[in-house]
């Protein structure tokens, strides 16, 4: 799975197959995001998973993620072996967000999307 994002309009998107396939928006090519790595940003973005049974609450930020117009999260994504699943968010929520999983489903990954910082990833 891989995510791309507009440099004209900041439209994300996201290829789920690894297909290599130019990923086109405003008529150009989109820039591929890679996960994000600041190591001084790691307490804003610190992904943080709590799996009871089949619940699962996702965390963004090791205090809570600022979540104002100029600089908040905007998505998280689920990622398993069974599919993925995605919740938005908006100015001023908290940012975290709840998950319902199957039984036998495994966490693969979680992907956060900070308007400022752009992608994060648990792995």
């Amino acid at each position: 799975m891989n995510f791309y994002r507009c440099t004209n309009c900041n439209e994300i998107s996201i290829n789920m197959f690894n297909n290599n396939s130019k990923m086109l928006c405003c008529k150009n090519e989109m820039e591929e995001l890679k996960t994000n790595t600041f190591l001084e940003e790691i307490d804003h973005h610190l992904i943080q998973v709590r799996k009871i049974g089949n619940f699962v609450t996702i965390t963004i930020g090791k205090d809570e993620h600022p979540m104002l117009h100029v600089h908040y999260i905007s998505w998280v994504i689920l990622k398993t072996d069974k599919g993925i699943q995605y919740k938005y968010l908006n100015v001023g929520d908290t940012p975290i967000v709840d998950f319902l999983v199957g039984e036998d489903e495994e966490i693969i990954n979680v992907f956060a999307y900070c308007t400022l910082h752009l992608l994060w990833s648990l792995n």
